[in-house]
């Protein structure tokens, strides 16, 4: 099984102590919990979607109430993620702008016959690149899981429900700049430059619960 993410498993070990806290409260049988990450904050449109159609989708939650975090309810929903798994990644360059300041060109010879600016600047082997060059794009494609589990005030798993499953792929894409890292990325091999910008590259938990709360509002339409 693949290694949750930290923020979401720390929000699970959260919700088993908040449980625990709760189980000097009598059991509400007719009562069931909604537990979502902070991204999922008060208005969010997910939370009505799923208080409205998980109770027609699991039948532990038929004609059951939601209810806060003070009370000890029968029923609790917790979303479970795992981290993303990078399948393949795609760099693309981003030349420098040309330089059309005509001094510059009759200092560098570069006004005769034949020859364009164009020769000149693209040529990694230049010094005029490797300052002004190194800009990159670096695509990432990935996929995770994502799943909302009914557990019961004993903490068994009851079910699941599929959010996002391995079989649907993502991409998200950065841009480097040298400019902006200080560092002269136009000397880097691809491999090089995806190995030392992995933490700037990869998909945030952020962008993960983006995708969630995509999927979640499409519940809707299943009715």
């Amino acid at each position: 099984m693949k290694k949750l993410l930290l923020p979401a498993a720390s929000f699970l070990l959260l919700s088993v102590y908040l449980s625990a806290q709760t189980k000097s409260l009598p059991v509400k049988e007719n009562k069931y919990r909604i537990n979502l990450p902070d991204y999922w904050g008060k208005g969010k449109k997910a939370w009505q979607v799923l208080s409205d159609k998980l109770p027609l989708i699991c039948d532990e939650l038929k004609d059951k109430e939601l209810c806060g975090d003070d009370c000890n309810p029968k029923y609790t929903v917790e979303l479970y993620i795992t981290e993303p798994e990078n399948l393949e990644y795609y760099t693309r360059d981003i030349p420098p702008s040309p330089y059309t300041n005509t001094r510059y060109l009759a200092n560098n010879n570069l006004n005769k016959p034949g020859y364009s600016i164009y020769d000149y600047l693209y040529n990694p082997a230049n010094s005029y690149y490797a300052t002004n060059g190194g800009k990159w794009k670096v695509t990432t494609s990935y996929s995770f899981r994502c799943y909302l589990l009914l557990v019961d005030n004993d903490q068994n798993i009851l079910s699941r429900m599929i959010l996002v499953d391995t079989n649907e792929t993502w991409s998200v894409t950065r841009a480097l700049s040298t400019l902006q890292d200080g560092v002269d990325l136009s000397t880097k091999t691809p491999d090089a430059i995806i190995e030392g910008n992995k933490d700037k590259i990869n998909p945030t938990l952020k962008e993960l619960y983006a995708i969630i709360d995509e999927k979640i509002l499409l519940l809707r339409e299943d009715d």
